[in-house]
Protein backbone atom coordinates (compact mmCIF):
# COMPACT_ATOMS: atom_id res chain seq x y z
CA UNK A 1 0.00 0.00 0.00
CA UNK A 2 0.85 3.51 -0.85
CA UNK A 3 -0.55 6.51 0.14
CA UNK A 4 -2.60 8.14 -3.59
CA UNK A 5 -6.40 8.43 -3.21
CA UNK A 6 -9.23 9.50 -5.87
CA UNK A 7 -11.92 11.08 -4.75
CA UNK A 8 -15.07 10.97 -7.31
CA UNK A 9 -18.27 13.12 -6.82
CA UNK A 10 -19.76 15.65 -8.49
CA UNK A 11 -20.24 17.73 -5.52
CA UNK A 12 -17.34 20.30 -5.94
CA UNK A 13 -17.48 20.97 -2.07
CA UNK A 14 -17.78 17.49 -0.50
CA UNK A 15 -14.57 17.06 -2.22
CA UNK A 16 -13.07 19.68 -1.58
CA UNK A 17 -13.75 19.23 1.93
CA UNK A 18 -13.33 15.50 2.27
CA UNK A 19 -10.05 16.15 0.19
CA UNK A 20 -8.33 18.55 2.73
CA UNK A 21 -9.70 16.25 5.64
CA UNK A 22 -7.85 13.18 3.54
CA UNK A 23 -4.31 15.41 3.10
CA UNK A 24 -4.13 15.94 7.01
CA UNK A 25 -3.59 12.36 7.46
CA UNK A 26 -0.75 12.58 4.93
CA UNK A 27 -2.26 10.93 1.87
CA UNK A 28 -2.01 12.40 -1.22
CA UNK A 29 -5.63 12.84 -2.94
CA UNK A 30 -6.71 14.00 -6.22
CA UNK A 31 -10.50 14.73 -7.42
CA UNK A 32 -12.69 13.91 -10.45
CA UNK A 33 -16.32 15.16 -10.78
CA UNK A 34 -17.07 12.71 -13.67
CA UNK A 35 -17.12 9.08 -14.20
CA UNK A 36 -15.24 9.52 -17.15
CA UNK A 37 -12.63 11.83 -15.84
CA UNK A 38 -12.47 9.03 -12.72
CA UNK A 39 -12.11 6.19 -15.22
CA UNK A 40 -8.69 7.98 -17.37
CA UNK A 41 -7.24 9.32 -14.20
CA UNK A 42 -6.77 6.05 -13.19
CA UNK A 43 -5.85 4.47 -16.33
CA UNK A 44 -3.04 7.18 -15.94
CA UNK A 45 -2.20 7.54 -12.55
CA UNK A 46 -1.20 5.08 -9.49
CA UNK A 47 -4.19 5.25 -6.79
CA UNK A 48 -4.61 3.00 -3.98
CA UNK A 49 -7.87 4.17 -3.01
CA UNK A 50 -11.03 5.65 -5.13
CA UNK A 51 -13.76 6.59 -3.06
CA UNK A 52 -16.74 6.97 -5.77
CA UNK A 53 -19.78 7.95 -5.76
CA UNK A 54 -22.90 6.11 -6.99
CA UNK A 55 -24.36 8.60 -8.84
CA UNK A 56 -22.63 10.65 -11.30
CA UNK A 57 -23.56 13.15 -13.87
CA UNK A 58 -22.49 10.92 -16.65
CA UNK A 59 -21.88 7.56 -15.80
CA UNK A 60 -23.11 5.16 -12.84
CA UNK A 61 -20.80 4.44 -10.14
CA UNK A 62 -21.03 0.78 -10.34
CA UNK A 63 -20.57 0.94 -14.14
CA UNK A 64 -17.37 3.25 -13.76
CA UNK A 65 -16.11 0.07 -11.07
CA UNK A 66 -16.98 -2.81 -13.70
CA UNK A 67 -14.64 -0.31 -16.61
CA UNK A 68 -12.09 0.54 -13.91
CA UNK A 69 -11.71 -3.54 -13.19
CA UNK A 70 -11.35 -3.98 -17.12
CA UNK A 71 -7.82 -2.57 -16.03
CA UNK A 72 -6.75 -2.63 -12.79
CA UNK A 73 -8.12 -5.79 -10.17
CA UNK A 74 -6.02 -4.08 -7.56
CA UNK A 75 -6.77 -0.81 -6.88
CA UNK A 76 -9.59 -0.42 -3.80
CA UNK A 77 -12.78 1.10 -4.29
CA UNK A 78 -15.10 2.33 -1.96
CA UNK A 79 -18.89 3.67 -2.93
CA UNK A 80 -20.22 6.90 -1.21
CA UNK A 81 -24.01 7.40 -1.50
CA UNK A 82 -26.99 9.20 -0.04
CA UNK A 83 -29.54 6.76 -1.05
CA UNK A 84 -29.35 3.74 1.42
CA UNK A 85 -31.44 2.00 -0.78
CA UNK A 86 -28.78 1.27 -3.27
CA UNK A 87 -26.49 0.16 -1.05
CA UNK A 88 -28.69 -2.38 -0.12
CA UNK A 89 -28.89 -3.94 -3.64
CA UNK A 90 -24.90 -3.37 -4.23
CA UNK A 91 -23.01 -6.99 -4.00
CA UNK A 92 -19.85 -5.74 -2.70
CA UNK A 93 -18.20 -9.41 -3.96
CA UNK A 94 -20.07 -9.22 -7.43
CA UNK A 95 -18.38 -5.65 -7.88
CA UNK A 96 -14.73 -6.36 -6.08
CA UNK A 97 -15.32 -3.25 -3.18
CA UNK A 98 -14.46 -2.95 -0.06
CA UNK A 99 -17.30 -1.34 1.48
CA UNK A 100 -20.47 1.47 1.06
CA UNK A 101 -20.73 4.72 3.44
CA UNK A 102 -23.88 6.31 3.53
CA UNK A 103 -23.48 10.07 3.05
CA UNK A 104 -23.18 12.39 4.65
CA UNK A 105 -19.70 10.33 5.49
CA UNK A 106 -18.14 11.17 9.05
CA UNK A 107 -15.08 12.85 8.99
CA UNK A 108 -14.46 9.83 11.26
CA UNK A 109 -15.60 7.32 8.79
CA UNK A 110 -13.78 8.87 6.35
CA UNK A 111 -10.69 9.24 7.85
CA UNK A 112 -11.06 5.69 8.51
CA UNK A 113 -11.47 4.04 5.21
CA UNK A 114 -8.51 6.01 4.02
CA UNK A 115 -6.19 4.46 6.89
CA UNK A 116 -7.50 1.16 6.97
CA UNK A 117 -6.83 0.98 2.94
CA UNK A 118 -3.59 3.35 2.61
CA UNK A 119 -0.43 3.29 4.12
CA UNK A 120 0.70 7.28 5.44
CA UNK A 121 3.62 9.33 3.24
Amino acid sequence: MSNKVLFVDDDRNLVTTSSRLIEIVKRETEPAYTGAEAIEKIRRGNYDLVILDIKLPDINGLEVVKKIREFNKKIRIVLITGHPEFGDAIDSLEYDIEEILFKPVAPSELLRVVNDYTSPI
